[in-house]
């Protein structure tokens, strides 16, 4: 019995030796992070951009016209991304029309003076010159001319002007910070309306 116990520790010290008996741990291939990594690994959630100092009411966006040719407004949309719901008007044309960006206490339609009422307890007045919305025949070049959209921030979008080189549409909104870019291929001027 005492040769049976010597032999088996003997036995258990050359197995130990040789490897048979450790448990090594894995070696993650390159770019796969083991479970321990992955959990502390901070998360990379996108962060919404900070807000411009002030009331929101008090942005005005503005740029000059870069070329005298009408931009044509051939389309308006809605879209909602994860910070901010985005308003894209498309141009024809090699440039961007100028613009002016501004919430204003009411709007009313060119020509007839007439008020317009929009969803939402806000207005952001969009301004776009020179810029044209029909064609050389008067036919329109933008369908819809108002549109609610499901979004958290806008609540609706109007056009309130197409006269003398002018184009004018309205934001109806929650009262939200903003903010204006513009992009080429096609010409288009982006309103983003924070949630």
């Amino acid at each position: 019995m005492r040769f049976l116990m010597c032999a088996l520790a003997v036995t258990a010290v050359i197995f130990a030796a040789c490897g048979g008996g450790s448990k090594k741990a894995a070696t993650p291939a390159a770019g796969v992070k083991s479970p321990a990594a992955a959990k502390s690994t901070p998360s990379t959630a996108a962060t919404c951009p900070t807000p411009a100092a002030g009331p929101p009411n008090s942005l005005v966006y503005t740029a000059p016209a870069t070329s005298q040719t009408q931009a044509v407004l051939n389309s308006v949309q809605v879209t909602s991304g994860t910070c901010s719901d985005i308003a894209t008007f498309t141009f024809s044309g090699a440039n961007v029309p100028g613009y002016t960006a501004k919430y204003v206490p009411s709007t009313s339609a060119c020509g007839s003076g007439n008020p317009v009422a929009t969803a939402g307890p806000a207005q952001l007045a969009l301004r776009f010159e020179p810029a044209v919305a029909h064609d050389n025949n008067g036919n329109l070049t933008v369908s819809p001319l108002s549109f609610a959209p499901n979004a958290p921030s806008i609540k609706e979008v109007k056009s309130t002007c197409d006269f003398e080189g002018e184009v004018a549409w309205v934001i109806g909104t929650e009262l939200r910070y903003y903010a204006v870019t513009t992009a080429s291929s096609p010409p288009r001027i982006i309103v983003e309306v924070y949630q």
